[in-house]
């Protein structure tokens, strides 16, 4: 006999239904409502949302003299255009880089680092939102031929600077390729017929004659050749510690390989 007081199975498994729905509904709203109440909490749907949005706006090549900064950048450039990116790939010692100054020649770090730091700020600043910039040098490279080798701060002070400048780029969502050539010496003999003994010998007295060089007492060709190796140290401990997407590679020479490289770029 049929207890009608008693609901059946069906009227259960609706009435479950409708609960779970309402206070699905009812707590998300609880929730969000909640986080819109608390601007300075992290929004978790916008992080969802726009995971799949990030889009990097800069990619930097670094490496030590005579790796292939240059080539690869321009290569990585053309690959990224290729894709149907639009690029804007700046040179290093460019006249117009937007993110770098063509004179040096500062009268101490503190006026630099205040110049370097402005020069960036206005970069992200005005960095056009649909265009993939490539360049070389600004990250590493130059800051620390500046801090290590001129000034001769030691790799925390260098890895502060550059952890300013990384922190000011970081909306960009930036890419580091680090092209790691151990090999110091022959990298620089490979380019000693195209560059001249007149860059030779600049490059030299840069490293050796103040700073890290006569710190340690280095001189000439193998004095630079050890600034350079110590430089490369620095420079891939300094680039780990960093909270930005990198990649460190061998040098590269064909299209395939770049390619490659390419494709691990969001």
């Amino acid at each position: 006999m049929k207890d009608n007081n008693i609901l059946s199975t069906e009227s259960y498994v609706i009435s479950f239904r409708y609960i779970t729905i309402y206070h699905l509904v009812f707590g998300y709203i609880n929730v969000y409502s909640w986080i819109s109440a608390h601007t300075t909490y992290p929004s978790l749907y916008h992080d969802i949302m726009s995971a799949h949005e990030i889009h990097t706006r800069l990619i930097i090549v670094e490496g030590l003299p005579g790796s292939g900064k240059s080539t690869t950048a321009a290569m990585v450039a053309a690959e990224l255009e290729a894709r149907g990116r639009n690029v804007v790939c700046v040179d290093e010692g460019a006249a117009d880089h937007p993110a770098d100054v063509g004179d040096y020649d500062f009268p101490d770090f503190a006026s630099e680092r205040a110049t370097i730091l402005d020069t960036w700020r206005a970069f992200a600043a005005h960095a056009e939102p649909d265009t993939t910039y490539v360049f070389n040098c600004v990250l590493l490279q130059n800051p620390m031929c500046e801090t290590m080798m001129r000034f001769g701060m030691n790799e925390d002070e260098s890895r502060r600077y550059i952890g300013e400048i990384t922190a000011i780029i970081a909306p960009l969502h930036p890419v580091i390729i680090y092209i790691d050539e151990p090999d110091a010496k022959s990298a620089i003999d490979g380019v000693l017929d195209e560059r001249g003994d007149g860059w030779l010998n600049a490059v030299i007295d840069y490293h050796a004659a103040q700073g890290y060089g006569e710190a340690h007492g280095l001189r000439g060709y193998e004095g630079y050749i050890a600034c350079l190796e110590e430089r490369r140290e620095r420079e891939l401990r300094i680039l780990r510690s960093l909270p930005v997407d990198s990649h460190i590679i061998a040098p590269l020479s064909d299209a395939k390989r770049i390619s490659t490289v390419v494709d691990a770029i969001p």
